[in-house]
């Protein structure tokens, strides 16, 4: 171990014949090539990927050399699958990149996922995302070119890696499916087991070239399912529900907070959290943030979990994964799941890592939706950004593009897309018209540009604006070159800079 005086030098005094240990760091893109001591190849030391023990002589020489690489995917044992793509990765690790494996679960019994969305299932996928460290040392020429490329399987002998099931934040996935086609009256669905759960998981299909292309955004990964809908049949997502009353004005859909029901979920929080009863004056505090959205759901448990009164009662790790499911999630740990956690606490992952992960889950989606409080994201240091104008902006999307309210998920995740800076906002409303919902709509090229016309500008068509979009359309420009000319706009821009963007 390093003296404070040494960490701040740089330099360190260890006794000859004493054994150091290294550990090596690459920045995010980068992986470990190989590590050398005098000249001689040296190997990580057992279990670890950058971790390197050597005897001190009187004189050694110790050279670690980094390359810059970039994700890597890998789709050769999937039948259904002919290439894929990984993004939105920027902030997910720490050091090293990602690897992207996707291959058939032939032993996966789909009727737990057909029981959650009904129809035929066309492909049950084992998705897995790796964290790679480092190269193995051992890559031909040809190996490390291939591996720049990011087209080098990753395979035990050539890499070092860490496996991660649970990521902090959602990555996006694209898939270009082989031989799937669709009829105009089917549309697909994605349905995640995460540990035994099961859920739909939102899917955007597009046609691209010919090719049927599948995305989606997820921080979990085991086994996906892709499902042709039964025809004529819907799934019990709230994604693909409309409301029962479309309604054209906004303030319908916009999300406020009652005073009762910022009560009930500020005296949830001390009751379970800190275990009594709220006070007056903490409740109001916490209310009168929630009523005026100066803070979301993830925000106050984070302030309740570091508070002085919560770090007074010095619970142990397995005690404070106790309080994390029965707060965030509502109910007591599972076995399986307590022990994943334990191990990630005892192996040095921080709590508030780890608590971040639960306020991010979809269990915790759910607790919030049922006390109409926005669940917010939080990051791994415990920080959320809490913007109400743009949960509202993303409320009038779906108000405006898909005239309904937007189902707790699906607003979370457009909420952190904008305030990752991971789209724009102008991206995000392009995307509403690029849903399969909103497809499926069948809109004729009037009915089209009057929508675009709502969502954009904010107001109805004039008859010469009206008739010049039209009249493009019939001349053979696509839909989106169309959109493009609204979401383009200075109109559109005054209505994105009215809600803060």
């Amino acid at each position: 171990m390093l003296e404070a005086a040494e960490k701040a030098s740089g330099q360190c005094n260890i006794p000859v014949n004493a054994i150091a240990t290294v550990m090596l760091t690459p920045d995010p893109g980068y992986q470990i090539l190989a590590a050398s001591l005098n000249g001689m190849p040296l190997t990580p030391d057992a279990g670890t990927q950058s971790m390197f023990s050597f005897q001190i002589t009187s004189n050694i020489h110790f050279e670690a050399l980094f390359e810059e690489a970039a994700d890597v995917v890998d789709v050769g044992d999937a039948q259904e699958v002919t290439s894929a793509t990984i993004g939105g990765t920027a902030d997910v690790v720490d050091s090293g990149n990602l690897a992207l494996t996707v291959k058939d679960d032939a032993g996966y019994d789909d009727t737990k996922a057909l029981a959650v969305v009904d129809g035929e299932a066309v492909a049950s996928l084992n998705i897995e995302v790796d964290q790679i460290v480092a190269k193995a040392g051992n890559l031909s020429e040809e190996e490390q070119a291939q591996a720049k490329r990011g087209e080098l399987a990753v395979t035990e002998d050539k890499f070092w890696k860490n496996n991660l099931t649970d990521l902090n934040n959602p990555v996006d996935i694209e898939l270009v499916l082989n031989d799937i086609t669709l009829e105009d009256n089917e549309e697909l669905a994605l349905v995640r087991d995460h540990n035994g759960e099961c859920q739909e998981i939102p899917l955007n299909i597009n046609n691209q070239g010919g090719q049927t292309v599948a995305s989606f955004s997820s921080e979990k990964f085991s086994t996906y399912t892709i499902i042709k809908k039964s025809e004529g049949k819907k799934s019990d997502t709230p994604t693909q529900e409309p409301s029962d009353e479309p309604s054209d004005n906004v303030d319908d859909f916009m999300q406020t907070i009652s005073r009762e029901d910022a009560e009930n979920f500020v005296s949830r929080m001390y009751s379970i959290a800190l275990g009594r009863n709220y006070d007056d004056e903490g409740l109001d505090y916490w209310c009168d943030k929630l009523v005026d959205q100066k803070i979301d759901a993830a925000g106050i448990t984070y302030q309740f979990f570091s508070s002085r009164e919560y770090q007074a009662k010095n619970r142990t790790d397995e005690e404070y994964l106790d309080d994390l499911y029965q707060t965030i999630l509502g109910r007591k740990p599972d076995a399986e799941g307590k022990a994943y956690w334990l191990k990630a606490l005892q192996e040095g992952q921080s709590r508030t890592v780890v608590m971040s992960c639960f306020a991010n889950s979809n269990e915790f989606t759910e607790i919030c939706d049922e006390y109409n409080i926005p669940r917010g994201t939080m990051e791994r240091d415990g920080s959320s950004i809490c913007n109400a104008d743009v949960r509202h902006f993303v409320l009038r999307n779906y108000a405006k593009a898909l005239k309904r309210k937007g189902e707790a998920a699906g607003v979370e995740t457009w909420c952190y897309l904008i305030n990752s800076k991971k789209m724009t906002p102008a991206e995000v409303t392009e995307s509403f018209f690029h849903s399969k919902e909103f497809i499926n709509k069948k809109l004729s090229d009037e009915e089209y540009v009057e929508t675009l016309y709502e969502t954009f500008l904010g107001r109805s068509s004039d008859s010469e604006g009206k008739a010049y979009w039209l009249n493009y359309l019939k001349k053979g420009k696509s839909r989106d070159e169309v959109m493009k000319g609204f979401s383009n706009s200075a109109e559109f821009s005054k209505i994105v800079a009215s809600f803060g963007l």
